[in-house]
Parts: structure tokens; C-alpha cells; sequence
């Protein structure tokens, strides 16, 4: 039997769109269900980086840093899943490739640094040093609601990044309704973001109870979940170092 399911701990991720609330609801549910909370990589970085795009170079080192921050959030979550503890995490841990993945949607001059970002998280992966929550609560809201809210609250979410951020919201929403939702299967729920946060984390509570408890997903289905991120043609898994 997977650790996860032996010692009742969980990793449980929310996802969605900058602007539709993870980190407000993140915190409500940590709360109320007495789960240890893991900020989101870039609330955890000092000195904060700069997330306006600019060249390869930015994108390389930027989304590089937030990866290694990456691979630390997995780390202290999967302590205290085999403590026995519920963790929630404000995002999974695939941000630095998906958001620039859809960055290159419209630059495709970045698509060097996404090509590296795959290849350290795909080796990450394979080293059991990156992996998937065993949920994901994905939070769903119609990218016009967003960027109202994006609007309403211009201190949390600059208007100078409102652009860049809704760019890649609409992308990270399509990979994940269209290509991961298959993937993660009975792993992933959809919630609609409607609503004060309270309410959107007690929904969130009560589905998450009703779904079965599972171990850790394994390196092969996250591994298939971040190249469905990156948006590139699939490559053999790297080798395990």
C-alpha cells in the first residue's frame, strides 16, 4: 500500500488562472481542515523576481529559480505527507513550465528556455525529486470573471502584468480542461471559482471529501501531465541520475 493512503496523508493542490483566488482559498481550506499550507514558489523567493517577459535570458533565469523553488515546495510537501499530514498547496508544482509554455505562445522566441525548463523538471521527475499532488482542485472561472477580479484588486495583481497574466491563464485553462483532465482522471475535481473565497473553499472541502484517497500518482503520469504543459512534441523520459 503507497504511504499516502497507509498514513492518511495528501497532498492537495489548487489550481487555476492568476486572479480566480487559489491563495484566499488555499489558506480558508488549510484552516478549516487543519492542513499545513505551502505558499505558492513565488510568494516564497526573496528578492521577489521580475515576471514582465522579456528575452530567453529572463526566461531562463526567472522561471529557473522558481523551478528550484520548485523542487523545495515538493520536497517539505512529501515530508509531511509521510508524517500523516494533509498538505495544500497553493499551485502544484509544474507553474514554471506551464506559464512559460504559454508565454511562447505568443513569443516563440522563449522556446529555448522552455525546452530547458522540460528537460530539468522531465529529469526532476525521473529522480523522484518532482511529482504530482494526489488532488488537484482545479478552480474554474470564465476568463472575463477573471479579469474583472484581475481589475478589482490592482495592488495583488499589477496591472502592468494583467495582460501578460490572462495570456497565460487562457492557456494553462485550455491544457488543463482539454489534455491533463484525462490524465489526473479521479486525481483532479473542477470547481467553479464563483463567489466569495469562504463559500469556494467550503465547496472545495466537500468535494474533496467525496473522492477517493489515493497514493502518489508516480513518475510516469506526471511526467506525461508536464509535456502536456509545455506544449511540445513528447520525447523519451530522461534516464534517472
Amino acid at each position: 500500500m503507497a504511504d499516502g493512503a497507509r498514513t492518511g496523508g495528501r497532498t492537495i493542490a489548487l489550481e487555476g488562472a492568476s486572479g480566480v483566488g487559489k491563495s484566499t482559498v488555499a489558506r480558508r481550506l488549510a484552516e478549516a481542515r487543519g492542513a499545513v499550507l505551502i505558499d505558492e514558489a513565488f510568494d516564497r523567493v526573496e528578492p521577489r523576481p521580475a515576471l514582465a517577459a522579456r528575452d530567453v535570458r529572463w526566461a531562463r533565469e526567472v522561471e529557473g529559480r522558481l523551478l528550484r523553488e520548485e523542487l523545495r515546495r515538493y520536497a517539505e510537501a512529501e515530508r509531511a505527507r509521510r508524517r500523516g499530514a494533509e498538505v495544500v498547496l497553493d499551485t502544484a508544482f509544474f507553474g514554471p513550465v506551464s506559464y512559460t509554455a504559454g508565454l511562447v505562445r505568443e513569443r516563440p522566441e522563449l522556446a529555448p528556455a522552455l525546452r530547458v525548463l522540460l528537460l530539468r523538471a522531465r529529469r526532476a521527475i525521473a529522480g523522484g525529486r518532482l511529482g504530482l499532488p494526489d488532488l488537484t482542485v482545479y478552480l474554474d472561472l470564465d476568463p472575463r470573471a477573471t479579469a474583472r477580479r484581475v481589475a478589482g484588486d490592482p495592488r495583488v495583481h499589477p496591472p502592468t502584468l494583467a495582460g501578460q497574466h490572462a495570456l497565460v491563464g487562457r492557456y494553462e485553462r485550455a491544457v488543463w480542461r482539454s489534455s491533463v483532465r484525462p490524465i489526473l482522471g479521479d486525481r483532479m475535481i473542477v470547481l467553479a471559482a464563483t463567489g466569495p473565497a469562504t463559500g469556494v473553499a467550503r465547496r472545495a472541502a466537500r468535494a474533496i471529501d467525496r473522492f477517493p484517497r489515493r497514493g502518489p500518482a508516480g513518475p510516469g503520469p506526471a511526467d506525461r501531465v508536464l509535456v502536456a504543459f509545455a506544449g511540445l512534441p513528447p520525447s523519451p523520459a530522461p534516464a534517472k541520475r
